[in-house]
This record gives structure tokens, C-alpha cells and sequence, in this order.
């Protein structure tokens, strides 16, 4: 069902342009490889569980082995639902997210 709604949400962007997701409780990164499909700009997964996060960024580094030019990809362990800790303070730089998904 996610991949239907991600081609269909995808289908309404023009093609140059490269869409910034934020993939709040990603998990082990199952949806990675939904969103490597679309081209994407850059890609942030956040989840409460650091194993977690831990297998999702080995499952983005093999998804990406032979893509010259991976999206940038950014992995927090971090509690989105604590309204104390807010992540996107966290980063580096300030994103503007095109896509959000739960």
C-alpha cells in the first residue's frame, strides 16, 4: 500500500526535482528502498530504537553500494513523540521536508 501511495504522490512532482523525505519511526528501514525508487534528494529516518537505526543505515549502505550518487541520508535515534526533544534541532543543517511519513 505505501508503494502505491509513494508513486502516486511521486507521479505529481515534476522530475527534476529532488525531494527532501522525513521517515519519522522508520524502523529497520523497511520503506528505504520505496523511496531510493523515486530519485530523492535526501533522505532522514528517525526512530526511538537504536538497533533499529542501525540496521536501517546498513540497509540504506546496500541499497546505495552501486549508485554513484546517493541521496544524502541522515539516521537519529531519537523519541518524536517527546515534546522536550525536538529532533529537527538536532541537525546539522536546517531541511526543508517535502514528504513526511509515519
Amino acid at each position: 500500500m505505501k508503494s502505491i501511495l509513494i508513486d502516486e504522490f511521486w507521479s505529481e512532482i515534476p522530475q527534476y526535482n529532488k525531494i527532501s523525505v522525513l521517515d519519522i519511526c522508520c524502523g529497520k528501514g523497511g520503506d528505504i528502498n520505496k523511496w531510493l525508487k523515486q530519485n530523492i534528494g535526501t533522505y532522514v529516518g528517525v526512530d526511538l530504537a537504536e538497533k533499529s537505526v542501525l540496521a536501517a543505515k546498513e540497509r540504506y549502505t546496500e541499497a546505495t553500494k552501486r549508485n554513484k550518487f546517493p541521496p544524502k541520508a541522515i539516521f537519529m535515534v531519537n523519541d518524536v513523540g517527546d515534546s522536550n526533544n525536538f529532533m529537527l534541532d538536532k541537525l546539522d543543517t536546517k531541511i526543508h521536508f517535502d514528504m513526511v511519513s509515519c
